[in-house]
């Protein structure tokens, strides 16, 4: 009969670790399905992304290419000259005005004495 306890004693070790095994196996498994669910979503995101990266990129040359072509230099050249003409006209406007200023107090203090 002493054989029969040793029995169930390693009847009773046994399928503790046969539960521990497939209780971790099945942990392992779920998490492993999980990370590969979450890499799956990633892969997804970085794929549009790139995707996205892609298309801006060809707009961004697209513009540098428009932006080259374009004539700057002569039109601030032009803007620089118009902005000196305006100047000079204000200038003279200013003078101008001094000097009717100057005038106008002429009168008033000839008007004044009077």
């Amino acid at each position: 009969m002493e054989w029969i306890s040793e029995l169930d004693i390693y009847l009773l070790v046994t399928s503790t670790l046969i539960g521990l095994g497939a209780g971790i196996h099945s942990y392992v498994t779920s998490r492993a399905m999980a990370h590969r669910r979450i890499i799956d979503e990633v892969t997804d995101r970085v794929e549009d992304n790139e995707s996205r990266i892609k298309i801006l990129q060809a707009d961004n040359s697209r513009l540098k290419e428009k932006i080259e072509a374009m004539d700057l230099h002569d039109d601030i050249e032009t803007l620089h000259g118009r902005v000196t003409d305006m100047s000079r006209t204000v200038s003279e406007q200013t003078g101008q005005m001094k000097q009717m200023n100057q005038t106008l107090h002429l009168i008033q203090d000839y008007l004044l004495k009077k």
